[in-house]
């Protein structure tokens, strides 16, 4: 599959699963992918201190988003960006960003382009 167009996170998910070479994201996905951005060079502690805050609001009733002003000035990613991220599925927002280089571009688009070898 050389390049696609997606709009919604399901169509992201299928293009990254059927391994494009190119996804291009437009619209409101592309938006809140620039929200995420600062993902792509988190570590693996900025990672897991990100997941167990979001993961564990079921279970407090949502008192553990209280953390994510801590996490977040940890790992220097933005509230709305966790939560953006924690919409969209952690672990999509994660695939991309490790097997993707990543253009933002004007105009409200993000482009994905599969790094060599993945």
């Amino acid at each position: 599959m050389a390049s696609v167009t997606v709009r919604t996170r399901d169509e992201l998910e299928a293009a990254k699963n059927a391994k494009a070479q190119q996804i291009v994201v437009v619209g409101k996905l592309a938006d809140d992918l620039k929200k995420t951005r600062k993902f792509a060079k988190l570590g693996a502690v900025g990672v897991a201190a990100i997941v167990t805050a979001v993961g564990l609001a079921p279970v407090t009733a949502g008192l553990s988003t209280l953390s994510l002003g801590a996490v977040a000035a940890v790992t220097g990613v933005e509230i709305i960006g966790i939560i953006t991220a924690a919409s969209l599925g952690l672990s999509l927002i994660l695939a991309i960003y490790k097997g993707y280089d990543v253009e933002y571009e004007a105009g409200g688009k993000v482009i994905f382009k599969r790094k060599e070898g993945k």
